[in-house]
């Protein structure tokens, strides 16, 4: 009789890991046309997914939004770029894009932050150039979802996040 508590104690443990783990990111658009189906870059580890939380105020980082037309349709197009203050490389650029239409169809997520593990969340200010520089590479093969440090730090559970994709310039 015993055993079967702690079975059924180890399921319900399992199943509200599980619940967590399902609500913790849910897409909220729906960017990928299927007209386009065969032009969307494929994501290896789809299933790994980073969080990058950006000051969206901080100095040095421009945002430009633009259409991107492909068909009939128009996509949005966000382009956040942040240069670094190093006076031996004033070249550091880190970009991150926001694109819907093809190859990539970003979307928007609405994410749980109080359920991220701490190991998946990168917070920009803490971060430089060289980091995107080491980093960028395994960063194309996941979803990388963009977080407004304003958003994170509101008292709110759900914030809503930008899927992006990360490019640098060559760092001299």
């Amino acid at each position: 009789m015993q055993l079967t508590s702690y079975r059924l104690t180890f399921f319900s443990l399992l199943l509200v890991l599980a619940t967590n783990a399902l609500g913790q990111t849910k897409k909220v658009s729906d960017n990928k046309k299927p007209e386009f189906s065969t032009n969307y870059f494929p994501k290896e580890n789809s299933e790994d997914t980073t969080y990058v939380v950006l000051d969206f105020e901080r100095d040095r980082l421009e945002i430009r939004k633009d259409k991107e037309n492909a068909g009939n349709y128009n996509f949005d197009r966000i382009r956040f770029t942040m240069a670094y203050n190093n006076p031996l490389s004033p070249n550091e650029i880190v970009y991150f894009t926001h694109i819907a239409g093809p190859p990539f169809g970003n979307e928007v997520y609405s994410v749980n932050k109080r359920s991220l593990s701490r190991d998946r969340i990168i917070f920009e200010p803490e971060k430089n150039a060289v980091f995107w520089y080491h980093n960028y590479l395994r960063l194309k093969e996941t979803i990388v979802i963009l977080i407004d440090l304003k958003d994170w730090e509101n008292k709110k559970d759900w914030v809503q996040g930008l899927g992006v994709q990360v490019s640098i310039n060559t760092i001299e």
